[in-house]
């Protein structure tokens, strides 16, 4: 299913990348699908370049992960969720980088981790917590 992903993602850019005029802009939302015929992702193309919204579906419909991209690197908040709804990481994209506080949760709600990124590298303080919340580990960047 991956390959046919990334096929699809190389037939849009191929079609619409070769506009290079600045006053026409080109939009196109590509959908994905499972097997069963659920929406598997949606994603937003300008021009030929992700530039917009990208949502990743549970097969059930629910939502997996939302997150934007602009110029083609992921940018703004990206949130996952679990099969229930429930928030289980969050954290920033910045030009396609990893930056500032990442936050994941486990099944249960608690915060498990917490890390923090410069330009996609590791920095600042990590802490681990356990099933309970309780701080277990810290490590500094």
């Amino acid at each position: 299913m991956k390959t046919i992903f990334n096929i699809v993602i190389l037939v849009v850019i191929l079609a619409f990348g070769v506009n290079t005029e600045a006053s026409s802009t080109q939009s196109i939302f590509v959908k994905t699908f499972y097997p069963s015929g659920s929406i598997k992702t949606t994603i937003e193309f300008k021009n030929g370049v992700l530039n917009g919204n990208y949502t990743k579906y549970y097969e059930d419909g629910k939502v997996s992960e939302k997150g934007f991209y602009k110029n083609g690197l992921a940018d703004s908040v990206w949130v996952s969720y679990d099969k229930s709804g429930d928030v289980i990481s969050e954290g920033l994209f910045v030009n396609g980088n990893k930056e500032g506080y990442w936050k994941v949760w486990d099944s249960n709600g608690f915060l498990r981790y917490e890390m923090y990124f410069t330009k996609n590298q590791k920095s600042g303080v990590w802490i681990e917590r356990d099933e309970i919340g309780k701080v277990v580990s810290t490590q500094s960047f």
